[in-house]
Order: C-alpha cells, then structure tokens, then sequence
C-alpha cells in the first residue's frame, strides 16, 4: 500500500507529515531508523522516541556533521543542540553522526568522548571541530540527502520532508508513505551501509557539543554566523 501525503507552508505551519510520522512511532513496537542528514528534532519527537524506547524498541538516527562533503551547513548547531535535547530526553535513542575516518579510530573515539567529559565538568563547550578542508587526508564522509524513516521493518516515510522548521512553514514537501516489507528493508540495507562506513555513535548528551560548529572559511569575512 502507498499514500502521498502533501505539505504546504502556512503561518501556523504544516504538520501533516510530521504526524503520520509520529503515529508510526507511536505504535512502534520493533525498530525504528531514521535518516536526516539536516534537521532539528522538536522535543515531541524527542519525548515519542523515548517512550518507544522505554516499549523495548530500538530506535537509531543518522544524520550530516560538518564534516560531510558538502557547504550546506546551516543550521549545523541547531541540529547537534537539538540532538543534544533528544539524548538528555530519551538516552536509549543510538544517534550516528558522519565523522572523519580519523574519528572512527577507536584510539580518537575515546580523545572525543574524553575532551567532552572534560568540558562539561568545566561548564563549557569541548572545541569543536575544524573545517572540513583544513584536515589533513580526504577522508571526508559522504554528504547524506536521503530523508526515509521505516518503523518495524514494513512502514516507510520516504520522500523530500526533512525534521526541521522549514518544512513546516516555507517549503512544499511530498512524502510516500509505504506498507511493504521489501521496500523497508532495501531502506535498512542502505540505512546500515553508511551508518557502519561513515558514521560514529554519539554515546552522551554533552558530546554533541564539540559537533557544534563555531564557524567555517566561508562564513569568516562576514561575521561569527555559529558562535
């Protein structure tokens, strides 16, 4: 079975996506992955995943870092801080970020966690990470434009709507809602492909801070956009 389901922008914003999505989790009772390289997770979703989890689901997020080859990264700190609330709300939620295949080093995976476990018993912010181009190597992960969300291996949202506030004010998004197990699990094949060759799992609420970007190359001449 398929539905398009069709989002307008309006003033008062537009969530008729958004809550297919969240019935969908709501009656989750498995799994549910979701793909969104740029977002920024409201906490009702934050507060849905949770009680999902607390059911016995496993619930797993993919999403861009800075260091994904790609410029657009607007918005980059509204969505660690978001994911930040969202492991402070629902720790049981596995949060992968796109990360340089230097992080994935378990030797560097312990300097991160360590730098923002110091960081936090100073009260600040770990430091955060340095433009992409400026690292040495092109290890650089791949820039992730899927948008899918597939619950208990049968139910799909598939389409161009994105977990952010401009899909429910400024932009129209269509979404295929999709009952078929063969779709979902093409879309779980893919979703473990790039979590297990791009990817790091965010392990605290306070780690998110060093993903945080303070500012890039592009943004210099014209102030401190991300500080």
């Amino acid at each position: 079975r398929v539905a398009l389901v069709r989002s307008e922008p309006c003033s008062a914003g537009s969530d008729a996506i958004f809550r297919h999505v969240l019935g969908a989790i709501a009656s989750s009772r498995e799994s549910i992955i979701m793909c969104m390289g740029h977002s920024n997770k409201p906490m009702s979703l934050a507060r849905a995943l949770g009680e999902a989890v607390k059911r016995g689901v496993r619930v797993q997020i993919l999403v861009n870092s800075i260091f994904s080859t790609c410029d657009l990264r607007v918005n980059q700190r509204d969505l660690f801080r978001s994911i930040q609330n969202l492991l402070t709300v629902a720790p049981g939620v596995e949060v992968y970020t796109t990360a340089l295949r230097s992080h994935r080093t378990k030797a560097n995976r312990s300097s991160l966690a360590l730098s923002a476990s110091a960081a936090e018993e100073k009260k600040e912010d770990p430091p955060s990470p340095s433009d992409p181009k400026d690292e040495e190597g092109s290890d650089a992960p791949p820039f992730l434009h899927s948008k899918y969300t597939v619950v208990d291996h049968k139910w799909t949202a598939v389409g161009s709507w994105n977990v952010w506030t401009r899909s429910a004010f400024y932009e129209i998004e269509h979404e295929l809602l999709i009952e078929s197990e063969a779709v979902a699990a093409r879309l779980e094949e893919k979703f473990e492909k790039e979590k297990e060759a791009t990817s790091i799992l965010l392990t605290t609420p306070e780690e998110c801070a060093y993903w945080c970007p303070t500012g890039c190359q592009l943004c210099k001449p014209f102030g401190p956009f991300y500080v």
